[in-house]
């Protein structure tokens, strides 16, 4: 199966391309790393933004998410799954991590439990089945050294 991050509208017309036109998701998980890659390794944390821009949306790796692009209705949360894989894997470090993750549409979510959109309701939240990315990317391992100039 592919999957997509974006679908793409003719530009005089707003009509959707067909699929043959639309971004790969794995493409743009990759360019964006890249990017904050280059970003964060200006404060020596080159590696970190890396993984944050493979993480930040791994929920579209869905199919609820790959069938709003086809135009489903239905709401996907696609930003707090990005945030529950890296807090797992990532421990203390992800925790912090997955403040960026989860707010990277809507703003940094607060730490305080009591509401679904804070960030401890973030991370118990079920999302959909996203683990197919695992097909297409590897999340990096960290270092200490990957993290001692931050």
């Amino acid at each position: 199966m592919l999957y997509y991050a974006h679908t793409k509208e003719d530009s005089k017309t707003r009509e959707r391309l067909p699929k043959s036109e639309w971004q790969l998701l794995r493409d743009h998980l990759i360019s964006v790393a890249d990017l904050a890659q280059e970003r964060a390794e200006k404060f020596g944390a080159g590696k970190v933004g890396y993984l944050i821009g493979l993480a930040h949306d791994l929920g579209k790796y869905s199919i609820e998410f790959q069938n709003r692009l086809e135009g489903s209705a239905e709401r996907v949360d696609h930003a707090s799954a990005g945030a529950q894989e890296v807090s797992k894997k990532y421990g203390q470090l992800g925790m912090a991590l997955a403040y960026a993750l989860a707010g990277h549409h809507g703003g940094m979510p607060d730490g305080q439990y009591g509401d679904h959109t804070n960030l401890p309701g973030r991370l118990e939240k079920t999302v959909p089945f996203y683990e197919n990315f695992q097909k297409e990317i590897t999340l990096p391992t960290l270092t200490k050294e990957d993290i001692a100039s931050m």
